[in-house]
């Protein structure tokens, strides 16, 4: 009863202190009736009857109801992990819950892995309540078994992990298979496991390798679909379950110091090379050749190597979103046309054409209560990341206070970041650099422009790493980095402009009753 209780927000504590009374509690009546009340509150049933409604109820029972069962969810606090300041020099290393230390290649590096990620979930609840979520499992309790082998036809199938959910009477299972470093998923055997799968009534197969989809519920391989009549075939990236450990710890959502510790431990693991567990580093193999195409002016968007670059840049996007998630703990949307959504094969071949034609890249990123998109194009040929915003201006006042009421916010960015203002008569546009812009504001206003401004572009330029690969010089950390410093320094300190309260005339008078602070009168 406790656990049916707990999976419908229902917190029961197991240490019920003797009521301080010399009149004795039966611990047995409080046990039984109050998880049951619980329950019945959570789902909207009535339990009021004579059996359940004593005559007349003691303090002390009243208090111990109060400490057995809490009806009301506790509010997650933010806790820190463990911190060891005690090393001398910087070199020292803190032990490992989940130890690298021999850790090979292939087999033995995914079954270490699989094996911290089922140990975590089953300790940390909210972790695992979050990846369930990703795998269409309901809210519930998690429980994960390893190398669970069945027989199909003449043959044994070993999936690296079955995970089991139960919420009430029902039990969702699936069959998980984990892929690290450069393994890539094989259509033969995720088959084998829808076979098994439908033959056993489980509810899904999961496939967790480095492969960020383009888009959620997206797979990187395709297999029969009609094996996916009755059994569900979903995919996640190890960059969403990094993301979600990040999410958690950065952002509240557990309460209990030890569980931040294993959580920040896993997150340790999965950040070392070793783990195979890799974060979006790499462009492809057809990188380099795509890029020299783009430079000589001699690519061309029907090309099957620009078209699979294409497709590892919206990945590239998505990660990017995932990583602003984690890190502002709000979810941060990759926007795509609705037309390319449901068809990946349009959408790459979109992103080929604008490259083949212009050289560019280009991702839109919708942040909460920010002014406007994110827009970051990365310029194949210039070498440049260019990362801008749009906002509207305020629609009241002259354009130097509109622009006044701009520079204000952005006293702290740097002074590179070019500032168009954007007036109401149409094709007046003038930008200029933020630190001239400061000195002298009627740069922007000045010369008899027509109308008022009515919104303002800001834009930075980055320089773009060449690199297919790596931390350093390559494409995606400069891409990546390009992001970050420009929603810090320029996106993050912007507000929309809010009008002022209406006032009052000066000359309407008050009653003087209201001045005096007495009672009306008759």
């Amino acid at each position: 009863m406790a656990g049916l209780a707990t999976d419908f927000g229902v917190d029961v504590d197991d240490d019920t202190a003797p009521a301080p009374t010399a009149e004795p509690v039966e611990a047995t009546q409080i046990s039984k009736v109050e998880p049951l009340r619980a329950v019945a509150g959570a789902i909207g049933a009535d339990l009021s009857g004579p059996d359940l409604e004593p005559s007349a109820e003691s303090p002390a029972k009243a208090s111990a109801r109060s400490r057995g069962v809490r009806t009301a969810k506790r509010t997650a606090k933010r806790v820190k992990p463990v911190e060891f300041k005690l090393a001398e020099v910087d070199t020292w290393q803190p032990a490992r819950l989940f130890s690298v230390f021999g850790v090979g290649a292939g087999e033995e590096q995914e079954k270490r892995a699989t094996s911290a990620l089922i140990a975590t979930m089953q300790v940390v609840r909210p972790f695992a309540r979050a990846l369930c979520a990703r795998m269409g499992a309901p809210a519930g309790a998690f429980e994960g078994y390893v190398e669970v082998q069945y027989e199909r036809n003449d043959s044994k199938v070993i999936p690296d992990a079955v995970l089991k959910v139960v919420r009430g009477s029902r039990v969702w299972t699936g069959l998980l298979e984990v892929k690290t470093g450069s393994g890539k998923l094989r259509r033969d055997q995720l088959e084998s496991y829808l076979d098994v799968a439908r033959r056993k009534k489980y509810d899904a197969v999961i496939s967790l390798s480095n492969d960020i989809p383009a888009s959620p519920g997206e797979l990187p391989i395709e297999v029969d679909r009609r094996k996916l009549a009755k059994v569900a075939l979903r995919h996640l990236s190890w960059a969403e379950v990094a993301h979600e450990a990040r999410m958690l710890l950065a952002h509240g959502g557990l309460d209990n110091d030890l569980h931040a510790w294993i959580l920040s431990e896993f997150l340790r693991y999965l950040d070392h090379p070793r783990s195979g567990a890799a974060e979006f580093v790499d462009m492809g193999r057809h990188w380099v050749a795509v890029r020299d195409s783009v430079t000589a002016g001699t690519l061309r968007g029907g090309d099957p190597k620009a078209l699979a670059v294409a497709d590892t840049w919206v990945s590239l996007s998505r990660h990017l979103a995932l990583r602003l998630t984690a890190e502002l703990g709000v979810t941060v949307k990759h926007i795509l046309p609705r037309r390319h959504l449901a068809d990946p094969a349009a959408r790459n071949a979109a992103v080929a054409d604008r490259l083949a034609d212009d050289g560019t890249f280009e991702a839109v990123f919708r942040i909460p209560d920010t002014v406007g998109d994110l827009v970051v194009v990365a310029d194949v040929r210039t070498h440049k990341v260019r990362c801008r915003t749009t906002l509207d201006a305020p629609d009241e006042g002259t354009s130097g206070r509109r622009l006044s009421w701009l520079l204000r916010q952005l006293a702290e960015a740097p002074g590179d970041v070019q500032v168009e203002a954007v007036f109401s008569e149409p094709g007046n546009e003038v930008c200029e650099h933020l630190d001239k812009v400061r000195v002298e504001p009627k740069v922007l206003t000045g010369g008899g422009r027509a109308g008022a401004i009515v919104s303002f572009s800001l834009e930075q330029t980055f320089r773009m790493g060449n690199r297919r690969c790596g931390t350093a010089a390559s494409f995606v950390s400069s891409v990546t980095s390009a992001t970050d410093a420009f929603y810090g320094s320029v996106v993050q300190p912007l507000r929309e402009w809010v009008p002022a309260a209406p006032r009052q005339p000066d000359s309407v008078p008050l009653p003087e009753d209201v001045l005096l602070g007495g009672e009306p009168g008759p």
